[in-house]
């Protein structure tokens, strides 16, 4: 028992690394004037600058820091391990990278979103799996598996609040639709290692780099099974998936990734 309370309040330090570096992420956003909460949430309400510091000021009270913070669940882990990984391994100056709106998350459970600014495209979502054992970890990846395949070919994720790049290049939220989605699942060994190797600041521990590598290659498997069924694509979200093919071809060629053979030995 006290081996696994000592696990517990680790996975909690790591979970905060984490946490900490997406809510810098989003303050680097918000600078640009797009809307995303310290959560890495798209924010279709955004506080006003007052608000956010009132907020930080009651967290940072003596009873606020003895209040117990509700724990994750092991998928919104991997949720927030794949944000942040993908956060550092696709240029902020060529990607922006959120979660979804808590309303948009409730409806699809398709988590984060990804706009590539130089076109303006929302080009793909992610859904994440995560699980407390290998037994759920394979159900749950099975379900996850054709849930996503049947959303695609019916059109793809809706968003009431995606995100697009206007005509005067600002980045504002709006409808978007036919957006192709790619399920991210991770073993539940993994996720605890990725959570505990992960640095708070840009640069990259090798296990970072080979869970990265482990998500394009599965993002990978996943196109090649949409290619397959082409045909049968929305034209919109076949178009959205021919482009960020190319950054994932891309992420295949770079030197200063690990093997794309094996990434989770």
């Amino acid at each position: 028992m006290p081996a696994i309370m000592a696990e517990q309040e680790s996975r909690e330090t790591y979970i905060a690394r984490i946490q900490k570096f997406i809510e810098e992420r989003a303050e680097a956003y918000r600078a640009e004037g797009i809307p995303v909460a310290d959560d890495g949430r798209i924010d279709p309400n955004p506080p006003d600058e007052a608000e956010i510091w009132g907020r930080k000021l009651v967290e940072n009270t003596p009873h606020a820091n003895t209040q117990k913070k509700e724990i994750p669940t092991p998928t919104e882990q991997v949720e927030l391990l794949s944000l942040a990984i993908f956060a550092k391994n696709l240029p902020q100056n060529e990607f922006v990278i959120a979660r979804s709106s808590q309303q948009d998350n409730l409806k699809d459970r398709v988590s984060t979103l990804i706009l590539e600014r130089r076109t303006g495209n929302l080009v793909c979502a992610f859904s994440e799996v995560g699980a407390n054992d290998n037994e759920e970890y394979r159900e749950e990846t099975g379900k996850k598996a054709v849930d996503i395949s049947k959303l695609n070919l019916q059109g793809g994720a809706s968003f009431d609040h995606g995100i697009i790049k206007n005509d005067d290049g600002a980045i504002a939220i709006s409808e978007v639709e036919n957006v192709p989605v790619f399920y991210l699942a991770l073993p539940p060994r993994h996720l605890y290692d990725g959570l505990k190797s992960f640095l708070p600041r840009m640069e990259q521990s090798e296990v970072e780099k080979r869970l990265f590598v482990f998500f394009v290659a599965t993002i990978n498997k996943q196109i090649a099974e949409l290619g397959i069924k082409k045909e049968q694509l929305n034209r919109a979200l076949a178009e959205r998936l021919a482009s960020f093919q190319k950054t994932i071809e891309y992420q295949k060629s770079r030197e200063d990734l690990p093997s794309f053979k094996n990434p989770l030995k």
